[in-house]
């Protein structure tokens, strides 16, 4: 984790379904905003434990993206991001 103003960066191993591992980079709003959401303490996040992290990606394709949202292994779910298209499901 990156915690630098203006956005924090949080970066991951994600695992496809083959077995493969790439690492994600994910930029989110920064320290203070993300403070006021309840994510006040690196110590959330956990190596080793699996999170689902909804996020816009790059558009450039890398293995880049905007956090949307963090569920975390115990359910609690916290938006981040950007609003929720009209009539449909977040962007993944």
């Amino acid at each position: 984790m990156d915690w630098t103003n203006p956005h924090a960066w949080f970066h991951f191993d994600v695992k496809s379904e083959d077995g493969t591992v790439t690492v994600w980079s994910v930029e989110t709003i920064g320290p203070n905003g993300l403070r006021r959401l309840g994510i006040s303490d690196r110590r959330l996040f956990q190596i080793g434990t699996e999170y689902k992290i909804d996020i816009h990606p790059d558009r450039s394709g890398k293995n880049l993206g905007f956090v949307n949202s963090f569920t975390f292994p115990d359910g609690k779910f916290i938006k981040v991001g950007f609003p929720e298209e009209e009539g449909g499901e977040p962007p993944r």
